[in-house]
């Protein structure tokens, strides 16, 4: 019984799908969006990969040859220099930044920024060449697409294509980037409205108190954002120059000023939810804002999206209320603890902001 491979299975439901993509206009659309969507996302992942070789210097290397060229488990990177490929050698991904890659044996994909890539009688899966020349020769065969981004085609004797050549690439990419970045707001824009409820129905009266600062004491409320979003910025700055701080710096800058930002944005929505409601309404919802979590966040999120707006509306508002969550925090902190636990019921939960 003839087994077939991972790529031969795929290539033929393809080859089955095609007639579905030529019969459905709309298919055909889904399609070619999703083809750019890869493209934009294979081609920042590269770029990200070239920018991570740089930065550790794997590329850098003064020293000899080997030094300068990062290989590892079929993997080739090369920044300011050439990578040359066998006829006997296999590779899964040869990259080069500012250098000529030369192939003649087996890569599943070449990638070349601002130089040339030359293949040789090579079996390649895919090329991308961006600001150079893609110079195939005799006897080359590439089993997908040849995408060029401001670059030259030379073919040279009998080569095969067995894919496109996507000349076009830098549009596709930029329509790529334009879906992928509509599909992320949305995924961004449910999770932040998800998270709003899971507030509203776990801490009702908290993201209520908080919110009522942001109005009520505003002055204070800035203060508090100043100190919060100017003071841990500078302090994680002086921890990061000693080795011991430098995770309390990491810690600031990845994980504590964006979760701050993040909690503030609920608030303000639904604060301003608050607010439309009882203007629209002529009260407040009761108890568990459920109704305001979802009209303020959408409100904000409708602004964000804005062009002028929303670059000013959406970095205020995670502002504001992460100044209003650390100003309640500073408060609840300088009360002693003998005090809280003197509290009734409804005093703990007009100081604490619980229900």
């Amino acid at each position: 019984m003839k087994t077939i491979t991972e790529r031969e299975h795929r290539d033929a439901l393809m080859r089955k799908a095609v007639p579905l993509v030529v019969q459905f206009p709309q298919v055909r659309c889904l399609r070619t969006a999703f083809l750019d969507v890869k493209r934009f996302v294979t081609f920042a992942f590269v770029m990200v990969l070239f920018a991570v070789v740089a930065n550790c210097g794997w590329a850098q290397s003064r020293t000899s040859d080997a030094d300068r060229r990062y290989n590892e488990d079929g993997v080739s990177f090369r920044i300011g220099g050439d990578i040359n490929v066998g006829a006997e050698e296999t590779e899964r991904l040869v990259a080069v930044l500012q250098g000529d890659a030369t192939i003649a044996g087996q890569v599943d994909v070449v990638f070349v920024l601002a130089g040339q890539a030359t293949l040789t009688g090579a079996k390649v899966g895919r090329l991308i060449v961006v600001e150079g020349t893609a110079n195939l020769q005799n006897g080359t065969v590439i089993d997908r697409d040849v995408e060029l981004i401001n670059a030259e085609l030379v073919r040279t004797g009998n080569v095969v294509i067995n894919g496109e050549v996507l000349s076009g690439s830098a549009q596709r990419i930029g329509r790529g980037m334009l879906l992928f970045g509509l599909l992320f707001g949305i995924g961004a824009g449910i999770a932040i409205i998800v998270s709003g409820l899971v507030a509203a129905a776990v801490l009702p009266r908290s993201v209520r108190t908080m919110g009522s600062l942001i109005t009520d004491e505003l002055g204070k409320t800035v203060l508090a954002a100043v100190f919060v979003f100017v003071g841990l910025p500078v302090v994680a700055f002086a921890a990061g120059l000693t080795i011991v701080g430098l995770p309390i710096a990491i810690g600031i800058v990845l994980f504590l000023l964006p979760l701050l930002g993040f909690a503030g944005y609920l608030i303000s929505g639904i604060r301003l939810g608050d607010y439309l409601l009882g203007f629209l309404r002529g009260k407040d919802e009761a108890w568990h804002p459920y109704r305001a979590a979802f009209v303020g966040l959408v409100s904000l999120l409708f602004l964000g999206w804005l062009p002028a707006v929303g670059a000013v509306i959406s970095p205020i508002a995670g502002v504001l209320g992460g100044g209003a969550l650390a100003l309640k925090g500073w408060r609840v902190a300088r009360i002693p603890p003998r005090e809280r636990h003197a509290f009734t019921a409804p005093e703990r939960a007009t100081a604490f902001g619980i229900p």
